[in-house]
């Protein structure tokens, strides 16, 4: 029975489960040849905007210029196979198994320079190997617990050979909100994660104006390292975050054993707004209309990670660090206005041209924030590929288990895994 008004429904249907990824290749490999399609067959082919062979590998025939639009072009990217192709033979079910235990929330206090600087450390407790490069059908039973600051005693490894991950988070944002990201990471690959607060956020206090910018807020993260006793270290900055992973890697780059470039700030590219809110503001408010559009992207980026099958754990994740920013809404304006001035172009540049650091940039297909130009602009500046993901600016928190699963899925993360490893045992 023919029903043109439910087609509208069956479209938000498909958009919700391609948002609802959960790292999952094969199923995503379905979602875009078939389902997108609209037309798929009970043998696994489909017609529409694209097909599936006998191995359920999408082959489609669209390119990023068939289309326009921020966000669209990066879709149109992963449609063409940029990121399915990467992909090694899958099994039905990449996602690691959940494991039910407790995680702790609470954030320890380092006191740097009379400033509060709050951060969290995840760690995995069980004999879990190292590093694991082979794929596996379900990842180790573990209880990666995140702690406050501090390695626990009830480690059964030895946590003294396993490897620092710093994730720096984005504006408004707060180490807290990755944690789950954190769990799949010790959990899966028995890595150590330390999580800070940057200063301004999540109830870190702030740097003085005068000191608000990247190479400060790198500053901040270093001395926390020493801190921790922590020598050397993988960067994986979303955001403002890979803004400031740049600046660390430019001034330390003796301690990063690479960089895992989130939807970066770095390049300018971001701030360039365009769209029918530009168009209508800038006429009259020109100055109003760039921050209009960037705020009308944030929300937008919303439903990506409240669609989700992990929409309860994802909430739980981002309250405590985003009710603590509303309170304190005057210490992250310095920042936002920092990041409205920044090009790192040069650092970026610089930093392939003059170091043999690894760098992996990482692009959610949806991200309206930093946007498709500016993925192309690093892309440019970088002379690196950007990998393009489902998901919107924030994939990663909606999705928490897609980092694990680029690492340790598809050729390129496993190839820049490697290449950390390879570095971390030169530097060491």
């Amino acid at each position: 029975m023919n029903m043109p008004f439910l087609k509208p429904l069956r479209t938000l249907s498909d958009v919700k489960d391609t948002l609802a990824w959960s790292s999952s290749a094969e199923r995503l490999h379905k979602l875009i040849g078939g389902q997108l399609g609209n037309d798929q067959s009970r043998n696994g082919r489909a017609d529409g905007n694209g097909k599936i062979d006998g191995s359920g590998r999408a082959q489609i025939a669209k390119t990023p210029r068939d289309v326009a639009g921020d966000g669209v072009a990066g879709y149109a990217r992963l449609l063409s196979g940029e990121f399915n192709t990467e992909m090694e033979a899958p099994p039905v079910n990449l996602s690691p198994r959940r494991v039910k235990h407790t995680v702790k929330m609470e954030h320890n206090v380092f006191i740097v320079e009379g400033r509060r600087l709050r951060y969290a450390v995840s760690d995995n407790y069980d004999d879990t190997p190292l590093i694991s490069l082979a794929p596996a059908k379900d990842t180790p039973k573990s209880s990666a617990t995140r702690v406050s600051g501090r390695v626990s005693g009830r480690a059964s490894g030895d946590k003294s050979k396993a490897m620092w991950v710093v994730s720096l988070h984005g504006f408004f944002a707060g180490g807290g909100m990755y944690w789950e990201e954190s769990r799949y990471l010790a959990e899966g690959l028995g890595l150590r994660v330390l999580s800070p607060s940057l200063p301004g956020f999540g109830g870190s206090d702030p740097l003085p104006w005068a000191k608000v910018n990247v190479y400060e807020l790198a500053g901040q993260v270093r001395l926390l390292m020493d801190h921790l006793g922590i020598e050397n270290a993988l960067l994986m900055g979303h955001s403002m975050g890979g803004a400031i992973a740049v600046a660390f890697a430019e001034m330390y780059s003796d301690r990063t054993l690479g960089i895992i470039y989130r939807d970066g700030a770095a390049t300018p590219a971001w701030r360039k707004r365009s769209g029918l809110i530009v168009d209508v503001l800038k006429p009259f408010v020109p100055d109003v209309a760039n921050v209009a559009d960037l705020v009308a992207a944030l929300v937008a980026d919303l439903p990506d990670m409240l669609v989700g099958r992990r929409r309860a754990e994802t909430i739980r994740a981002l309250f405590p660090d985003f009710r603590r920013n509303v309170r304190s809404l005057g210490r992250t304006i310095p920042v936002g206005a920092m990041l409205f001035t920044i090009d790192m172009t040069g650092d970026v540049r610089d930093l392939v041209e003059n170091s043999e650091i690894p760098l992996l940039p990482v692009w959610g297909c949806f991200d309206r924030i930093a946007n498709s130009a500016t993925a192309e602009e690093f892309e440019e500046v970088s002379d690196h590929k950007v990998l393009w993901v489902p998901g919107g600016h924030s994939w990663m928190l909606a999705r928490p288990s897609a980092q694990f699963d680029i690492l340790t899925r598809t050729s390129r993360g496993r190839a820049f895994l490697a290449d950390v490893m390879l570095r971390r045992s030169m530097v060491e």
